[in-house]
């Protein structure tokens, strides 16, 4: 009975041990579930940011792209709201927080500059260049020149990675930790902005890596180079889960997948290319849930019990 007792008693602290220990590893899902779509009447469209309600925004153009007069778009349950700042030819929505409030950049027409709209309101950020992205608090990352910044309501704050050559500021979170990209040496890095101390993110064996988005539970999405094209990923306390939307990478030459926003829920927002020559589509990845530890701890405390009952019938 002692002996039976200590088996029972070591294994049971062995499995819930292993529970705790299953807990506190990255949670990273093994698969995503694409949604790919395009802005009506374009042959390229881009993601660029999703809240935790699901919505995204982005940009809709035909080729070449960027220099084709793009219009905005707020996307939600399959409907496509545009968004185009009054007098503007050209308009991109680069960020939208949980209460549905987007920044973007108006490129061309009467108005040139980083915008907010909310409730169709539009509003000039006064920024000296590009706005990326906005958090819950309205606070902006964005960049002008070769420098970044934030925007704390009234003032805007310079980012620059020391020893860069340039800085991109993409994303901002509740926390205000901000992530983006900077160049160094002729390689491109991403970079977690924490208070004004900077980590560097750089995916192992890219040829360059940038960062784009982060959440709420310190997330970071983006994507890296290689010799076979560009690749998404998500950083989540420096391990690396890399993805490619399945469709892309059916590209002869490269594959193409950009991850440039996540919300709460681990929801991706971003951009693919098809083999198509001058198609683009944007996406929505919903992770595959991976089984929970509390399942994983309950099954081992079924085996064990079968097993202990196996030994007090023998």
């Amino acid at each position: 009975m002692k002996i039976l007792g200590r088996t029972f008693g070591f294994a049971l602290i062995t499995v819930i041990s292993a529970g705790f220990l299953c807990d506190v590893q990255p949670a990273l899902a093994d698969s995503y579930v694409f949604t790919s779509f395009r802005y009506p009447g374009t042959n390229i469209s881009g993601a660029s940011g999703i809240n935790n309600s699901g919505q995204v925004v982005g940009f809709g153009a035909e080729p070449p792209g960027i220099s084709a007069d793009p219009v905005g778009f707020l996307y939600y349950a399959g409907s496509f709201t545009p968004i185009l700042f009054p007098g503007s030819t050209s308009t991109y929505a680069t960020g939208v927080n949980n209460s549905g409030v987007i920044v973007g950049n108006s490129t061309a027409g009467a108005f040139i500059g980083a915008f907010i709209e909310s409730g169709s309101t539009y509003t000039p950020l006064g920024s000296p260049g590009f706005a990326n992205g906005i958090n819950n608090f309205g606070q902006i990352v964005g960049s002008a020149g070769t420098q970044g910044y934030f925007y704390d309501g009234s003032l805007f704050h310079t980012i620059d990675v020391p020893g860069s050559t340039s800085t991109i500021a993409q994303g901002i979170n509740n926390a205000g930790k901000i992530v983006g990209s900077y160049s160094l040496g002729g390689k491109n890095y991403g970079f977690l902005d924490e208070a004004g101390i900077f980590s560097s993110i750089s995916v192992p064996g890219a040829q360059s890596t940038f960062a784009l988005g982060i959440n709420n539970l310190g997330e970071i999405v983006g994507y890296f180079t290689d010799q076979h094209g560009y690749h998404g990923f998500v950083d989540v306390g420096g391990v690396f889960h890399i993805f490619d939307v399945p469709d892309a990478i059916s590209l002869p030459e490269a594959s193409v997948t950009i991850a440039a926003g996540i919300n709460d829920d681990g929801e991706i927002a971003g951009s693919w290319a098809s083999a198509a020559a001058g198609k683009e589509y944007a996406f929505v990845a919903t992770p595959v849930p991976e089984p929970s530890t509390l399942g994983l701890v309950g099954t081992g405390l079924l085996v064990l019990a079968r097993s202990v009952r196996r030994k007090w019938l023998y």
